[in-house]
């Protein structure tokens, strides 16, 4: 039953949000949230938090009992005997202390915003503390011992710590207050002067609850004849009330609690500290380094005038008035601080309630009872509670006898003028002032005020006035204080205050005040029945509904959806309330896209929302500063015009082809996207735009976000309905062929290209919106002359080659509805040469720029147009188009070649086959198509922005994919023959180059193979021929994952996620295909790239799957020499088929360095393999300056030292010395430092040493001590010592003594 009941202090919204943020263990409750009421879902959440408090009990009986054994007092005095025998013990040193007061800590941090659940248990924690710590204070007095030792400091740290947590107002309470605990508390805390503050804290708050004891403090007082303890307290409050942290706020409240009790004002130390404090901010107030006691003075004064009695404290308010309220900071630095702005707000306003009695306005606006059971007995007596006695409804008259009105005039206008505060928290606190000095006053005089509220809400005036006015006004409704007829006036501001958004450069201000008017309609929905609020239900609810579902900030959606909901509950007047609620909730409105797209085609039905919805997207949202909101405002109207379409073409679309020309760019872009976007929602696509826009929006989503925002089945009935009239074309009916508004849209294109706009700032954006225009005119179908479609056509033409991407793609989009529409003759694709004859020119046209111009950009877009015509235009065009395609895929070697050129070309061969069908094409180009893409697989082309090649490989394993995925379906015998695709090889060819790039480095690439063969292996390869080892590659790339995550990748969606950018499990799932004779050697092509690259995940991964294969292979040792002679020649074949290509061999000679040294390949019968990679690495570096390569070839030579066989060990050794005396510096000291290495690890040196110990101690001596970063004619000098001593000559004097035959050496030459 606690634990329900402890529950109750939380809601729904809280509960979700908790579990979705913080409690990622416990997050599948949310899936049970539909099956489950709001009292289970909390009870299982916070289940947890109550197991802890057991925990917590334990822990701090723990430290409370382990401290009174260190310090020998009587634990029995706050514990019973049962609890210390079970906890004593538990902690045996300092140790267990730290750990076990940080556990309490964390357990305390969890209930940070729910702190309430811990009431039940407060007293449990806070009282045996504060018992001991009470009994070790009169201790440690009595025997003047004041140093704290840490077993004590850690409960203190604790107290602490649940004060941060639950607030120290409600801890308080549980400290004890007897008498004579005062002086042995000041005692203690006057010697306090450790870096442990918060021992200071906690005596402070401990002496603000002992000095409120019924005994006049003189009688308390022992030492009064040498130091009267007022004063020792006061003297040390003011050590304390400069702090820097919060024992300066509980000094204040000590200060407080003192100065303001009848003893200490009756012997005049209030009066004396109140002008202590005047003086000392006189003084330091224009002082930057004196902010924090500036800071105190302020806080202990708010305090003091908060507590005390009016009739003590009135007579003394002159002493702090001018000195501190009206006294004016000049310091910079000071007036700034937010803090003391903060705190002189409340003193102001706490200042102003002392001039006024408290009391309960009589003429304020009440509802009903707070208490239910009150409402419903006052029914009886209806007449008599609706209708109070007459004297009680006159105005009452302010006492003026005792009133400043001077001052209090200053007061409230100074608190006015904090409301226009640029701090958020001054603003609020003055809200909060005014009201309360308000509900002090008179009728008339807080008319006044109210009047005085609507100077904030003037057009001129800043976001920060705005906001402070509607949280005032909010304070005053909360009160009852904003009479009824008021609202008629009030009204209209909050409309504004809710869709108040104002430019300021690239952003905007006024998301608080948006969220304050919410805060404001709140408040109404709270404190005004609803016949009162009838008048201005329409206004509120259309303009909440507005907030909810277009607002750009969700802290603002959210607020207003939290507004719509009260007024719902409280109010009941507002249409379709409940409707709306089910579907505009706390989740679904998170997501911007959905809730324009989907919250608000369903609130759109209902035609009190209709309207104002449309006129706010139309004319507010479609001048958004912000592209993308001007994006989904038009998507939005395009969604929901059809409820309404006579409305929208008579009312907005011609107002927005007017403002399609206005100079604001901000306002003519969002009118083009509003008057595009309305023709694709009046000719029946709304719903397929509206589709695409939230698949797009919701990829960006975790499964755990589209599950809180998925749709209910309310909504999915709504879709079933809306689906049915949202297909129907009402173009033709409200916008008839040949009528005024018809004409006027199409010569918008033409209106912006005369007055220029497509020059200077923004001609990109309209450029962009000029492309969306023509999208949807080809979406609507509408007819064009042959003169507008060349034009049209020109215009996109312009548009492909801009530098922007994001224009050519716009452009693109628009050219393939274009085409789908206008060039797309069903009866005769020939038609298209007399139609259109100029259009079929231009795009022949730019054939040849689209290879060979000098501007990427034109190539790029070119090549990305070509991706998208019609089937009739590629009949027409064919076959020169794809061999222009074919030709722009492919590298020429040139410093110009362009790799997004290639990608874009590769991406528009496999789009051209998809729209024209492979059926029709000759198999020679398909057979042509095929071999291209294979060719782009290989594309590592780099520059300075890294491996661009893997853009055109990423496009190619897609675009290979996609053709063979046609090629299957197409179920043509005759191409299958021509392309050799009735042959295993084939299929094996297209796992190897896959495989290949699934091996490598690039994470991208492998997530884009691994899809691919998923792709393959789950559709394709169930219908064609067998190959080597389908099967287990089909049980690979078919198993399923509970994962689902959506991949980034032009394939299907419907696909089990696999992590493919994860090197350790791609590599562990290949290792079972290292021995394949087919696939192997493109796995190990790219496992090696991978094992000798720079990244360090990708490279441990791939180095521990080749470890692990090659340990293996060692169980069996006949079997294993085999095995890795096997491996050894998969390698040698690897280097033979890649020499020169430093992509693979640099890595390769790495990889094989590492594994020499690692004893995989230490077995003596390999080294006529080995011989075969010293050839190849010979020949790999001969004649090479790349200083990379000669590095990685001296570990290689240096590893071959290990082996016993004297051939290969002379071959070694004369390549190192050869790289020993290399014109590079780091060559020489790299191969240096193998060299030596080496030959301090041979076990028989006599085989490259044939001069015995001496020879080989001058060789490491002449290794060690020579400075090989020296110039090279300065080291080359002992060059001959270091060859004789291992037995050779060099080659200058090889060539004396007998001339060398041609082609003899493989000496590594430069």
């Amino acid at each position: 039953m606690d634990h329900i009941l402890e529950n109750k202090f939380l809601n729904k919204e809280s509960a979700q949000r908790q579990a979705f943020e913080e409690h990622d263990d416990k997050l599948q409750l949310i899936d049970k949230y539909e099956q489950m009421n709001v009292d289970e879902a909390q009870f299982q959440i916070f289940e947890s938090f109550v197991k802890e408090k057991t925990q917590l009990l334990g822990y701090i009986q723990d430290l409370v009992v382990h401290s009174a054994k260190a310090l020998q007092i009587d634990a029995s005095l706050f514990y019973s005997q049962e609890v210390i025998d079970q906890h004593i013990g538990k902690i045996k040193n300092d140790a267990d202390i730290i750990n076990v007061k940080n556990r309490v800590i964390i357990i305390l941090e969890r209930y940070q915003e729910q702190s309430g659940v811990l009431d039940q248990i407060l007293e449990q924690i806070i009282s045996p503390i504060m018992k001991y710590l009470q009994i070790y204070i009169k201790q440690a007095v009595g025997q003047n011992n004041y140093g704290i030792p840490k077993e004590v400091s850690h409960l203190f740290q604790i107290v602490h710590w649940i004060c941060k947590v639950r607030g120290f107002k409600t801890i308080v309470k549980f400290f004890p207050h007897e008498v004579n605990d005062m002086e042995p508390v000041v005692e203690m805390l006057h010697f306090q002067e450790t870096e442990e503050w918060w021992i200071s804290y906690v005596l402070i708050l401990w002496l603000s609850i002992i000095v409120l004891v019924p005994f006049d403090i003189d009688t308390i007082d022992s030492k009064k004849d040498i130091d009267i303890l007022v004063k020792r307290i006061i003297n040390i409050c003011k050590t304390h009330i400069s702090n820097s942290g919060k024992i300066r706020e509980a000094t204040a409240v000590l200060l407080s609690k003192l100065m303001t009790r009848p003893d200490v004002i009756k012997s005049g130390e209030t009066d004396f500290f109140l002008n202590y404090l005047a003086v000392e901010y006189e003084q330091c107030k224009n002082d930057a380094n004196q902010m924090f006691f500036v800071s105190g003075i302020l806080q202990t004064l708010t305090e003091i005038f908060k507590i005390g009695h009016r009739e003590d404290l009135l007579a003394r308010v002159n002493t702090v008035f001018d000195p501190i309220l009206k006294s004016e900071v000049k310091n910079k630095f000071m007036a700034k601080s937010t803090n003391l702005r903060k705190s002189k707000v409340q003193l102001a306003q706490r200042i102003g309630c002392i001039f006024l009695k408290p009391k309960v306005a009589k003429w304020r606006y009440q509802r009903g009872f707070r208490s239910l059971l009150e409402n419903l007995q006052s029914k009886s007596t209806l007449a008599s509670s609706q209708q109070p006695a007459q004297e009680e409804q006159e105005d009452e008259e302010m006492e003026e006898d005792d009133i400043n009105f001077e001052q209090l005039e200053y007061i409230i206008q100074y608190l006015l003028e904090s409301l226009k505060d640029e701090d958020n928290v001054v603003r609020w606190t003055a809200a909060k002032g005014l009201g309360r000095i308000t509900g002090r006053m008179s009728k008339d005089f807080a008319d006044q005020i109210v009047e005085q509220l609507f100077d904030l809400f003037d057009d001129n005036e800043t976001d920060s006035s705005w906001h402070g006015g509607c949280l005032a006004l909010a304070e005053l409704c909360r009160r009852g204080l904003l009479l009824p007829e008021r609202l008629a006036r009030f009204t209209p501001t909050l409309d504004k205050a809710l869709i108040y958004d104002i430019n300021r450069g690239n952003h905007s201000v006024g998301a608080n005040v948006r969220d304050a008017a919410c805060y404001v309609v709140w408040s109404f929905a709270r404190a005004y029945a609803p016949e009162i609020m009838k008048p201005h239900v329409h206004t509120l609810s259309t303009q909440l509904i507005v907030e909810s579902l277009f607002d750009r900030e969700v802290n603002c959606r959210r607020a207003a959806s939290a507004t719509f909901q009260e007024c719902v509950g409280r109010q009941g007047t507002f249409p379709h309330g409940i409707e709306i609620l089910t579907e505009a909730d706390y989740f679904t409105l998170s997501n911007r896209v959905n809730a324009y797209l989907n919250v608000s085609c369903f609130v759109a039905q209902f035609p009190e929302y209709f309207e104002r919805m449309v006129q706010h997207l139309a004319f507010i949202k479609l001048r958004h500063w912000e592209p993308e909101i001007r994006e989904l405002a038009a998507q939005s109207l395009s969604v929901i015009c059809v409820f309404n379409a006579e409305y929208i073409t008579t009312q907005i679309l011609p107002k927005l082809i007017e403002l399609s020309v206005d100079k604001a760019l901000h306002i003519r872009h969002g009118a083009i996207l509003g008057v595009s976007e309305i023709l694709v929602g009046l000719s029946g696509n709304s719903s397929i735009n509206r589709k695409e826009v939230l698949e797009r929006a919701f990829k960006a989503l975790s499964l755990k976000e589209r599950k809180l925002i998925e749709e209910s089945q309310n909504k999915n009935e709504f879709l079933h309905k809306y689906q049915t009239f949202s297909s129907t074309n009402y173009l033709n009916v409200h916008v008839a062929e040949g009528s005024e508004l018809r004409q006027k849209i199409k010569h918008i294109i033409e209106e912006i290209d005369k007055q220029k706009l497509y020059r200077g700032k923004g001609g990109e954006i309209m450029r962009a919106g000029v492309c969306h225009l023509i999208f949807s005119l080809s979406k609507a179908r509408i007819p064009l002359s042959e003169a507008e479609r060349l034009y049209f056509f020109k215009t996109m033409q312009e548009n492909f080659k801009h530098p922007n991407i994001e224009i050519q793609e716009e452009s693109t989009k628009a050219f393939k509805a274009f085409c789908l529409t206008y060039l797309s003759p069903e009866d005769d694709p020939e038609r298209i040469l007399i139609s259109d004859k100029q259009i079929v020119a231009e795009i022949r046209s730019m054939f040849r720029p689209s290879a060979f111009d000098e501007n990427v950009a034109l190539t790029r877009g070119y090549n990305m147009a070509f991706g998208v015509l019609s089937s009739q235009l590629y009949q027409v065009l064919c076959p020169d188009i794809f061999d222009t395609l074919i030709k722009n895929s492919i590298a020429k070697g040139k410093e110009s070649d362009d790799a997004d050129t290639r990608k874009q070309a590769v991406r528009s061969i496999i789009q051209s086959l998809e729209i024209q069908g492979i059926k029709t094409l000759q198999h020679n180009i398909l057979h042509d198509i095929m071999e291209t893409l294979f060719t782009c697989m290989n594309d590592y082309q780099i520059d300075r922005r890294g491996d661009v090649g893997c853009w055109v490989r990423e496009v190619a394993m897609q675009a290979l994919t996609r053709f063979i995925k046609l090629l299957v379906e197409s179920q043509q015998p005759e191409i299958f023959v021509a392309l050799k695709a009735d042959q295993p090889q084939f299929y094996e060819k297209y796992v190897c180059v896959l495989l290949q790039q699934l091996s490598e480095k690039i994470d991208k690439v492998r997530e884009v193979a691994g899809r691919c063969l998923q792709q393959f292996f789950k559709k394709a390869a169930l219908n064609i021929t067998d190959f080597s080892e389908k099967d287990r590659l089909s049980a690979l790339f078919c198993q399923e994952s509970d994962q689902q995550t959506i991949a980034n990748t032009e394939l299907s969606d419907d696909l089990s996620y696999l992590p493919w950018r994860n090197a350790d499990f791609v590599f562990s799932q290949l290792s079972t295909f290292f021995d394949s004779a087919v696939y192997s050697p493109s796995i190990f092509k790219g496992l090696i790239t991978s094992s000798g690259g720079l990244t360090e995940s990708t490279l441990k991964a791939s180095s521990n799957s080749l470890f692990e294969y090659l340990s293996t292979m060692g169980k069996d040792k006949e079997q294993g020499l085999k095995n890795k002679k096997g491996f050894l020649g998969k390698l040698i074949y690897i280097f033979q088929e890649n020499l020169k290509d430093e992509r693979v061999t640099i890595p390769l000679m790495k990889t094989i360095e590492m594994l020499l040294t690692s004893d995989y390949l230490s077995d003596q019968e390999l080294v006529d393999e080995l011989k075969q990679i010293h050839q190849l690495t010979v020949q790999e570096c001969n004649k090479n300056k790349n200083i990379v390569k000669l590095m990685s070839s001296a570990g290689v030579f240096s590893g071959m030292l290990q082996f016993q066989e004297q051939d290969l060990l002379q071959r070694a050794v004369r390549s190192l010395l050869f790289l020993l005396y290399h014109s590079f510096p780091k060559v020489r000291i790299l191969t240096s430092e193998k060299l030596y290495t080496a030959l301090l690890t041979m076990e028989d040196y006599s085989l490259i040493i044939p001069n015995g110990e001496e020879d080989y101690d001058k060789a490491v001596e002449m290794l060690s001590e020579t400075n090989w970063s020296e110039k090279l004619s300065i080291i080359s000098t002992g060059k001959e010592s270091m060859y004789a001593v291992f037995g050779m000559q060099t080659q200058k004097a090889q060539a004396e003594a007998q001339p060398k035959a041609d082609g003899e050496s493989v000496q590594i030459s430069t």
